[in-house]
């Protein structure tokens, strides 16, 4: 951890159809990444409004899903950078400018996973819980071969890493085990 941060509470809500094992899944992956960076609570079921549904693209609009964990962050009490939300659900996700997304993020505050096209693999939803979380820590999208790197499709999601790049590292403050001369 960084000597001057605190650890960050990450509560994860989910979908009542998200089962446990796939919860663990992604704490797992989570502990495994971030390791002393952050505490990981279970909260409880949040399904996503009806009003949310787009039923001709038959996806939620993370827009609206947004503004849910927002009121949801302000009504517990969890409105600073400390306490987090991700929420995580198995429907598709769009933006009005994307066919779809995987997940999305306002910096130190929530996010939301969708687990819609990531082909039930306990890695692939790893990866992708991986990079949610790493937004929420305030890392951008990045060039190099990166659990940051953008994924405009499953194709290009699949081929990325599941760990940060040096420089990312470096923006969190881990320490890397590499010396460099």
């Amino acid at each position: 951890m960084r000597s001057n941060d605190t650890k960050k509470l990450l509560t994860l809500y989910y979908a009542t159809q998200i089962k446990y094992k796939v919860l663990n899944i992604i704490k797992t992956g989570l502990i495994e990444e971030y390791g002393d960076l952050l505490e990981i609570v279970d909260k409880k079921a949040l399904n996503p409004p009806k009003d949310a549904w787009n039923h001709q693209r038959q996806q939620y609009k993370a827009e609206l899903l947004l503004t849910v964990l927002k009121r949801l962050n302000r009504f517990n009490g969890q409105s600073n950078e400390l306490n987090w939300i991700l929420w995580i659900i198995n429907e598709d996700l769009y933006m009005e400018t994307t066919n779809f997304i995987f997940g999305v993020t306002i910096p130190n505050r929530y996010g939301i996973l969708s687990l819609a096209r990531l082909e039930n693999s306990a890695y692939f939803i790893q990866k992708e819980a991986n990079h949610e979380v790493g937004h929420l820590f305030g890392l951008k999208h990045c060039e190099l071969p990166c659990v940051m790197t953008f994924s405009p499709s499953v194709s290009h999601a699949k081929l990325k890493t599941k760990h940060w790049c040096a420089e990312c590292k470096k923006k969190l403050g881990i320490k890397t085990f590499k010396q460099t001369i």
